[in-house]
């Protein structure tokens, strides 16, 4: 009786975080003050890059965003044209970036305050993936654990692949 609740508590679970995407319709990139890994501000508009990018969003306090962060591991992503933004209070996410920047060793790591981060972006929650052209005009999003995790990372990989428009 036991190992069957464990086993419904685990569906629910798994359903409850399994992953969706969703086309945004062209939103502009808000412009929001991040910290990076020394303290400096830095501001959303100065992220562009001359390709497609993802910003990768993750909370410090949250399981998923660790299991986001294996997935990738686990798959072999680095994190490539990525930039990964840790919300939450000052310590708690400097931590995680110290702690896990290892698993995305080729991103840069910043870190924000959840309620402008989540608030600016218009985000249900965390972790969260933003598929960023290279106007700054956030064209996709996916919310949640990829299940299996190969299919975000092989959306992340066409993604910044795409030759520049």
């Amino acid at each position: 009786m036991m190992k069957k609740r464990a086993y419904e508590i685990l569906l629910i679970f798994l359903f409850l975080t399994a992953g969706s995407v969703g086309a945004v319709q062209n939103s502009s990139l808000p412009n929001i003050e991040l910290a990076d890994t020394n303290g400096s501000v830095i501001t959303t508009d100065k992220l562009r890059q001359g390709t497609p990018w993802v910003l990768i969003i993750l909370e410090a306090n949250v399981v998923s965003s660790q299991v986001m962060l294996d997935s990738f591991k686990k798959t072999s992503y680095s994190g490539e044209n990525a930039v990964v933004v840790v919300v939450g209070d000052l310590r708690a996410s400097g931590q995680f970036v110290k702690r896990l920047s290892v698993f995305l060793p080729n991103a840069r790591w910043l870190t924000g305050s959840g309620g402008s981060v989540i608030g600016g972006f218009k985000l249900a929650g965390t972790p969260t993936v933003l598929g960023i052209d290279q106007n700054q005009q956030v064209l996709w999003q996916y919310s949640g654990l990829s299940n299996p995790p190969e299919v975000l990372t092989k959306r992340i990989r066409t993604w910044i692949s795409t030759p520049a428009r």
